[in-house]
């Protein structure tokens, strides 16, 4: 629940569906989503520049506490179809925020292609933190 109309991280959920599914990330304790453009410029004659961005899709990470082999299965399957030679597909993300006024604000992500970025460090008394990072082609709004 948002606090004191702030948007606080508790306040989104995240699906993510594989070409083979859902992929389930137990333990997430960072979601970020970065819009990528490309940038347009151009000096005229004139000597007063002129500027245009264009939507060029989406960086989004993920960061975990490792609470169970999901991410580490995620990865093995995405090698084990990369080295037989299937197709690896696009999937999606459903983001979900509940809004301070108590709605529901639904997006899509789509084009969605997700690596792993880090398996994790093993160190004595620590907790083992993964990440996986990914791009889209595009967010759109779903209610």
């Amino acid at each position: 629940m948002p606090a004191n109309n702030f948007t606080v991280g508790r306040d989104v959920s995240i699906v993510i569906n594989g070409p083979n599914g859902q992929i389930t990330l137990n333990g997430i304790t960072d979601f970020s989503a970065k819009p990528a453009t490309t940038t347009l410029k151009s000096k005229p004659l004139s000597g007063i520049p002129q500027f245009a961005y264009i939507p060029d899709g989406w960086e989004l990470s993920f960061k975990l506490d490792r609470m169970d082999r999901g991410v580490d299965d995620f990865w093995a399957a995405f090698e084990a179809g990369y080295y037989n030679g299937t197709n690896q597909a696009a999937g999606t993300v459903n983001e979900s925020i509940q809004e301070a006024d108590g709605s529901i604000s639904k997006w899509r992500y789509t084009g969605f292609v997700m690596k792993l970025d880090s398996a994790g460090d093993f160190s004595g008394d620590k907790k083992v933190e993964q990440s996986l990072s990914g791009m889209a082609s595009q967010k759109i709004s779903v209610a």
